[in-house]
């Protein structure tokens, strides 16, 4: 039970901290830094259920979300490095870039949330 907690709350602090460093997080991302201050109120918040089922749903939708706001990403760099090559100004390839590790860092968060629900069906 312990090792399943540790994972729970890695995936929500790796989420927080995601959620946090948005410039403009959505109402929903909001809410859930508001009630995941720490991983313990997530924890306490979520890890009472009784079937891992409900906690897997919840990790899932927050991993959709995550892949939403990749696929955006993905679309904007791919923009900043076309306009890159069409003007060959440095403030495209430098946003670009800025926007790649940015990309980066949500793909590892995609990764985390994968990891926990792939233990979580593991451990039923």
């Amino acid at each position: 039970m312990i090792n399943k907690l540790f994972w729970i709350a890695l995936a929500a602090l790796s989420l927080q901290d995601l959620f946090k460093k948005q410039s403009a997080p959505t109402k929903r991302q909001q809410q859930f830094i508001q009630t995941g201050e720490t991983a313990q109120s997530f924890i306490e918040g979520y890890g009472k259920f009784t079937k891992d089922e409900v906690l897997i749903s919840k990790i899932e939708s927050i991993k959709l979300g995550l892949e939403k706001q990749l696929q955006k990403k993905e679309q904007v760099v791919d923009l900043l490095y076309s306009n890159y090559d069409r003007k060959k100004t440095n403030k495209y390839w430098f946003a670009a870039e800025s926007m790649y590790e940015s990309k980066k860092k949500l793909m590892d968060s995609i990764y985390k949330a994968e990891k926990v629900i792939e233990w979580l069906n593991d451990q039923e």
